[in-house]
């Protein structure tokens, strides 16, 4: 496949989602924060608030994102189950049609099923 898939995008932006806020606050606290200090008290400051506030909504964002991703798998897996239920019936269903259709319309059918099976090895 050419390019960036959709698992590709989804990697970098929950990178970059990860990497942003540490990002901006080291500018905060290191670049901007220490220049209004006075010189004595740049040792000593404490900002537990703010690492625990960044490193909560770091939390959270995790959080969602495996929520996100346990809820699209057990869809897609459901949808397998169905998708191969209504597969089993079309074949039993075969049974019911005439004797000199069914071998057709079986391999008709087994070549369906290879093709899905195919989509699934390579994309699932």
């Amino acid at each position: 496949m050419n390019g960036l898939d959709f698992a590709d995008i989804a990697v970098f932006s929950s990178l970059g989602l990860f990497i942003a806020p540490l990002l901006v606050f080291w500018v905060g606290r290191y670049v901007v924060g220490i220049r209004w200090l006075p010189e004595s008290e740049n040792e000593h400051v404490s900002s537990g608030l703010l690492d625990a506030a960044i490193f909560g909504l770091l939390g959270l964002l995790i959080a969602f994102t495996f929520s996100g991703t346990a809820l699209r798998f057990d869809e897609r897996r459901e949808l397998v189950v169905h998708e191969t239920n209504a597969i089993e019936t079309a074949y039993l269903r075969l049974n019911l049609l005439s004797t000199e259709t069914q071998p057709e319309l079986r391999t008709l059918l087994r070549q369906y099923l290879d093709a899905r099976s195919e989509v699934y090895r390579r994309y699932i």
